[in-house]
């Protein structure tokens, strides 16, 4: 008996069984080897996608552009609100526009008052298309809707509001008028408790038009009333037969401006230049970096060329030296601070530099050719191509 026969028979492998095996050492082969012949077959060059990708961007902005709702929104984020009490039934579209509104929506609630709506009350207002709950809620502590001296039914106790009282005419001095004579004139409860808090906070009727000034002091009474108000002096006038006195307007002092080093206080002294103008004029000088120009001052959010046109002759730039921005070291968020870049801006900004390396003058930053001629000749004066 053969021992060894049954081990070779255990190692015994059929042809097709070693055909397959040598097939199976092969490709084992050739993948030990891929990685070594793969550079010889594959191209290896990079491929520039920067011009690409400026196309891609400019299409985006062109669209951004030809799409008026896109540029609503962007204008809407940029926009400085301001907060104040309003009747959205007589509030201008400036007013909206101050209030958060983008120039569409505001335009929307006129359009609205212009076919005969009106806001009765303020849960009226929240209904409005252009009002989102957002703005409502920001909005519903500043909204004032006077109420009409009417007499209408009070539907839950089935009287009505004695508003519309009958109306007596008599000489009365808004100084020293008692309530019960206030509402004797016709002038309602509410008004007439507010006409004697406005006095005892110290305030003085020096004219007729004074009056006016009293919160929810409604015009038509004003306008009824405004014969018969007798104030000190214009009874001693007519007792004495003196001429109305000749009021002299106030010239305000001539003065002249810095533009890059005036306070907020300096400005208020330029006619037509108040606290809020003055404000804004010196954000926006930080916000830059300093005025470059003159001209820049009337980019102060809402300053009216009128009033721009008429301090011009009073401004200076004693000191036009500005602080730079360091192009080739910033990055695209510190970029987008700038009141003339936005974000966008600095993101091809910065991905052009990153695909084509630093910018070494302005000429060199000028072969972006995605951005206009007036962006260029406004951030041209901020540049520092320090690298």
């Amino acid at each position: 008996m053969k021992i060894g026969y049954p081990i070779k028979e255990y190692f015994y492998f059929a042809k097709r069984e070693r055909q397959g095996f040598v097939y199976f050492s092969a490709l084992c082969i050739f993948f030990a080897f891929l990685p070594l012949i793969y550079p010889l077959f594959y191209d290896n060059t990079t491929v520039d996608f920067s011009e690409f990708n400026r196309e891609i961007e400019a299409f985006y902005a062109d669209d951004e552009n030809d799409n008026p709702q896109i540029a609503d929104n962007i204008r809407e984020q940029e926009k400085e609100i301001i907060l104040f009490d309003f009747n959205p039934n007589t509030a201008s579209k400036e007013d909206f526009e101050n209030l958060g509104f983008s120039s569409k929506a505001a335009q929307t609630i006129l359009n609205y008052r212009d076919k005969g709506g009106k806001f009765r009350k303020k849960e009226d207002f929240k209904k409005s298309y252009s009002v989102t709950d957002e703005m409502y809620k920001k909005l519903e502590d500043y909204i004032v809707i006077p109420e009409e001296n009417k007499a209408f039914p009070n539907k839950k106790r089935g009287k009505k509001f004695e508003e519309n009282l009958p109306a007596e005419e008599f000489l009365f001095d808004p100084n020293t008028a008692s309530l019960d004579d206030l509402i004797r004139l016709g002038i309602s409860k509410r008004t007439a408790k507010g006409l004697v808090k406005y006095r005892e906070a110290g305030a003085v009727f020096k004219k007729k038009s004074d009056l006016q000034r009293v919160y929810n002091f409604r015009e038509a009474d004003y306008l009824r009333l405004e014969k018969f108000i007798d104030l000190p002096d214009s009874l001693a006038r007519r007792q004495n037969n003196f001429p109305p006195p000749k009021f002299v307007k106030k010239e305000k002092p001539v003065v002249y401006i810095d533009i890059n080093a005036a306070t907020a206080e300096e400005w208020t002294q330029l006619r037509g230049i108040g606290p809020s103008y003055a404000r804004r004029i010196v954000e926006i000088r930080e916000k830059l970096g300093g005025f470059a120009d003159v001209s820049q001052v009337a980019e102060a959010y809402k300053l009216p060329d009128s009033t721009y046109q008429a301090i011009l002759p009073f401004l200076t730039n004693e000191n036009p030296t500005v602080t730079r921005i360091p192009i080739n070291k910033m990055s695209k968020d510190e970029l987008g601070k700038h009141p003339y870049i936005t974000w966008k801006e600095a993101k091809r900004i910065t991905a052009y530099r990153s695909a084509n390396g630093i910018f070494k003058s302005m000429d060199d930053f000028r072969k972006q050719h995605v951005f206009t001629e007036e962006f260029y000749r406004k951030i041209e004066p901020y540049l520092s191509f320090e690298y």
